[in-house]
């Protein structure tokens, strides 16, 4: 009995795994070990929950230190137009809906922190889920 209780944990921990979470929470643990990127748990919990917190000045920098290690921004802050597919294609399997999301997620306007919140907007306005929402 032991071992068909086993064997359905195992099989549970793999179904319920989520690569795209576990990916983003490693990421936001390396970014939060640098004070230069580093933002109070509560900033990103009141976000979660739908509030509009006031950010902190290095908020930009921790936004850029994500999308960086997720491999969707380069080091000078240009939106790689291959990881937002990736992260599309993720989400969508509509080639359409996927391109219309590169089209309007994939540009570098400003600074990498400006470049990088505009990203996280946009993927929030088309529901990508990166392990943001």
């Amino acid at each position: 009995m032991n071992s068909v209780a086993l064997s359905f944990v195992l099989f549970a921990a793999v179904v319920l795994a989520n690569p795209v979470q576990d990916r983003w929470n490693n990421v936001h643990q390396k970014c939060q070990q640098s004070s230069n990127t580093y933002v109070p748990d509560e900033i990103f919990n009141q976000l979660k929950r739908g509030e509009k917190p006031s950010l902190p000045a290095n908020f930009g920098r921790h936004a850029n230190c994500m999308l960086v290690n997720l491999d969707l921004q380069d080091q000078q802050g240009n939106i790689l137009s291959e990881g937002v597919r990736k992260a599309a294609q993720n989400q969508f399997s509509d080639a359409t809906k996927v391109n219309q999301i590169v089209d309007n997620c994939s540009f570098s306007k400003g600074d990498k922190e400006t470049n990088a919140m505009k990203l996280f907007e946009c993927f929030g306005k088309n529901r990508v889920n990166i392990g943001q929402l």
